[in-house]
């Protein structure tokens, strides 16, 4: 594969960005799932994000269609 193609890990410590000290909640993990969630929903969705023991604990991506819009091949498709 060529190099220049490949997808660069964001978790390799040679990609990592320096954050200001900014951030109080989320780990660099935490962001690139929560970016890998909201890029999934497409158009229309939603990414909802639950905290347990002030932590974040689970993270949930809902993919919507326009129901006027609907092509039954679409979904299908998509699974």
């Amino acid at each position: 594969m060529d190099e220049q193609k490949r997808e660069k890990d964001p978790l390799e410590p040679k990609n990592f960005i320096e954050l200001d000290d900014t951030l109080r909640f989320l780990s660099l993990r935490e962001i690139i799932l929560i970016d890998q969630l909201l890029s999934s929903v497409g158009s229309f969705g939603e990414v909802r994000l639950t905290v347990k023991d002030g932590r974040l604990r689970f993270a949930a991506s809902t993919k919507s269609y326009d129901a006027l819009k609907w092509d039954h091949l679409e979904v299908d498709a998509e699974g």
